[in-house]
């Protein structure tokens, strides 16, 4: 197992190696993104916003599919989540950033 300092150099160079930067961000580091509330909400609040700018995630528009996908991905990629959390933070994207498909 990894242990955290390793696991968290990984995470930021995972993070720029696909240009997850917040470089380019439509709103100031300091500006709260204001989502939505629902029971999922402080999932992703405090899950995707430990490696990510919110705007990358409120601009993000995911059919259900490729939502679990984006989430397994970035639990390959170290995101914390129990499965509850990800089915979440899933149910909670597509309900808010979803889009049919």
């Amino acid at each position: 197992m990894l242990g955290k300092p390793l696991k968290d150099a990984l995470m930021i160079g995972v993070a720029l190696a696909c240009g997850l930067t917040t470089a380019g961000a439509s709103a100031p580091a300091d500006a709260p993104v204001n989502l939505p509330p629902d029971p999922g909400k402080a999932v992703v609040t405090k899950t995707c916003q430990s490696c990510h700018d919110l705007d990358m995630v409120t601009e993000a528009r995911h059919t259900a599919p490729e939502w679990t996908s984006v989430i397994q991905r970035m639990r390959a990629n170290g995101a914390e989540l129990s499965d509850d959390e990800a089915k979440q933070a899933q149910a909670y994207l597509v309900k808010v950033y979803g889009k049919s498909g």
